[in-house]
């Protein structure tokens, strides 16, 4: 089973670094409008096993000319009590090692602001479900396979 092996960053935690893309209905769509599809983007995501979905920063959007597939109610410890609507759309993500990757096609995330937290986004249970995460924190590293 391919994995990765990386250091915990002694701020931010767990973070990975993840291939996001167009999922692929939109880069069709985009062909077939004759538009450019725009290329994939580098992504640092910090494992959230207290993420139900993967969220990724409004900031990405843009660039990937994503169109929003709807909204969602979202909890999170900043909204307290009260959810707020968040846009939702879908990506590819590609999860790489040098022997082996796992790609998610059609992807449905929620966008919000990191701007604060200088990460580009969560990855949440709905990806970390289908993986082996081991958190080492004595070892100041954790492994993530796939």
């Amino acid at each position: 089973m391919p994995h990765l092996t990386i250091p915990i960053h002694p701020v931010q935690g767990p973070i990975v670094e993840l291939i996001v893309g167009l999922s692929a209905p939109r880069a069709q769509a985009l062909k077939a409008a004759g538009t450019a599809v725009p290329p994939s983007i580098t992504v640092k995501f910090l494992l959230d096993t207290g993420a139900s979905s993967t969220v990724l920063d409004e900031t990405i959007i843009a660039p990937l000319k994503l169109v929003p597939t709807g909204q969602i109610m979202v909890n999170t410890p900043t909204t307290g009590g009260a959810p707020v609507a968040r846009f939702q759309y879908d990506i590819a993500l590609m999860l790489y090692h040098v022997d082996n990757s796992r790609f998610f096609q059609n992807l449905p995330i929620i966008a919000t602001d990191f701007s604060a937290q200088k990460i580009g986004g969560l990855l949440g249970r709905d990806i970390l479900s289908k993986c082996l995460l081991v958190y080492n924190g004595p070892g100041d590293r954790f492994a993530l396979a796939f």
